[in-house]
């Protein structure tokens, strides 16, 4: 299929808003996450795998640095770039339905979504995850008209799909959707389990998958599956505490993912194609997340973008509608796109200034980003005075901006481990150890150091406040100590 003049348009869109995402993060006076922090960490000690996630987010951010520099530019630098990629994927499987139009309203959607917006600044594991579980889905489109896979396409689906779990397990809800549409649909279109020829694809691709998740595989094996165990205490699974309210917050909270009007159109879209052939494949492929993430909030919490990977299905579903049904569905998908265009732009300015002025929600999001280059400053004239050989503390988020912002004057920095079991990547790798005579410094929010044998404390601390939102300051402390 040529492309048109639009698509031409639209691929310069693309093009130029990751230029533009580029130019924000170059001049934006937010720094890192505590995600982002932590990520980069990872990234200075290349692994096949981490405490909390598998590895392909540290591999991105180790290259994206090697290139830019150690500089919050150099860590943001690929998220821009990821998104821009991802629209020019969701414009090819648009296509894939045999409808350019498809195409075309896929790769709009998705580049004005509220989450698309929040991914071309922040890098986050969603990004890489998405790249690859794209890029598995391409791979898998003819399967939505009925056709059979080539051996080729089956294994790069294969290993597309395996490197999307290497970047978030939640990939392996296209596997999920597959075997939906499969029962669903696919069994009396293509019956792949009836011929040695499909029993080939079946197997080229789990190979291939399973050849590119391996390496993971092996370091969970060697690490006693700490990612896994993790996961499970992500989700409270021990702990029930049943509410019907919550399900319902975590839906409507999805009209933050893909912009209100947007999100109530492709739910719509669900019920309207359910009985496409074509539309099946993308229902199937967007039930298993939004369905298991919603249970999941009757138990417990639940993170708006745990679904993040049913939303590229739900958005070609909703292009699919929109290009077969009249104008004035067309009218009510425009004015979502203008409103989340709306919304983007905020993002875009708000990041770009550091702030969301009149548009700033009572948390303020941006309030994690402020203030940790004035502790910095705080914390190394407070060490330089006292001659501090280490610095400690009880909190993941304290350790992991701290080792970012020594990245130029490394110190030692370590966290308190209180009941000797690993529950985050540092309390893995960064323990404390105390070592006899050596002069510390441990940050807190406390005025008083806490209760610590192996610490004489020397009685001399100092305050650190910033302000970080309109209405909040954070205050850390510090308390000079020397080990037994």
């Amino acid at each position: 299929m040529p492309l048109h003049r639009t698509d031409i348009v639209i691929l310069l869109y693309i093009a130029g808003l990751a230029l533009l995402r580029l130019i924000v993060i170059g001049f934006s006076p937010l720094g890192l996450d505590v995600e982002e922090a932590q990520y980069w960490q990872w990234s200075t000690t290349p692994d096949l795998g981490y405490f909390t996630k598998p590895p392909m987010i540290a591999w991105f951010i180790g290259l994206s640095t090697t290139i830019f520099g150690q500089t919050e530019f150099g860590v943001r630098a690929l998220a821009p770039v990821l998104q821009a990629l991802m629209a020019i994927l969701m414009m090819m499987m648009g296509r894939s339905t045999g409808q350019a139009a498809t195409g075309r309203w896929a790769a709009v959607l998705w580049m004005t979504t509220p989450i698309s917006a929040i991914g071309g600044f922040i890098m986050s594991t969603d990004s890489p995850m998405l790249l690859f579980y794209l890029s598995a889905t391409l791979m898998l489109c003819p399967l939505a008209k009925g056709e059979r896979l080539s051996l080729l396409q089956s294994i790069v689906a294969g290993v597309m799909i395996g490197l999307a779990i290497l970047s978030k397990y939640a990939a392996i809800y296209l596997l999920a959707g597959l075997v939906i549409w499969w029962i669903w649909h696919g069994r009396f279109v293509i019956p792949l389990a009836k011929t040695r020829q499909g029993w080939g694809l079946i197997f080229g691709f789990s190979l291939a998958m399973i050849i590119a998740v391996l390496p993971n595989l092996i370091w969970n094996l060697n690490h006693g599956f700490v990612t896994a165990k993790h996961l499970g205490d992500n989700a409270n699974l021990a702990q029930t505490d049943l509410s019907l309210v919550r399900p319902i917050e975590f839906l409507i909270s999805q009209m933050g993912v893909a912009g209100p009007v947007i999100a109530i159109l492709a739910f719509w879209a669900l019920w309207r194609l359910r009985h496409d052939p074509i539309g099946k494949f993308w229902i199937a492929l967007s039930i298993p997340a939004l369905f298991l993430v919603t249970i999941q909030a009757i138990r417990n919490d639940a993170n708006a973008n745990w679904a993040v990977a049913s939303w590229p299905p739900l958005i070609i579903l909703l292009s699919l509608m929109i290009t077969k049904y009249g104008q004035k569905l067309r009218a009510i998908a425009i004015t979502g796109i203008g409103l989340n265009s709306v919304l983007a732009a905020i993002i875009f300015f708000g990041t770009l200034a550091g702030s969301f002025g009149v548009f700033t929600p009572s948390s303020d999001p941006l309030r994690r980003m402020r203030g940790w280059d004035q502790h910095y400053q705080d914390l190394s004239q407070f060490t330089a005075r006292h001659h501090a050989e280490a610095i400690i503390t009880t909190r993941r988020g304290h350790i992991a901006k701290m080792i970012w912002h020594h990245r130029h004057n490394p110190i030692t920095i370590e966290l308190v481990d209180r009941n000797d079991i690993a529950q985050n990547h540092f309390e893995q790798r960064f323990r404390w150890t105390p070592r006899a005579g050596r002069n510390i410094i441990l940050i807190n929010q406390d005025a008083l150091p806490p209760s610590l044998e192996q610490i004489q404390w020397l009685g001399k601390s100092a305050s650190s406040k910033h302000k970080i939102s309109k209405k909040r300051k954070r205050e850390l402390q510090f308390h000079l100590g020397i080990e037994k």
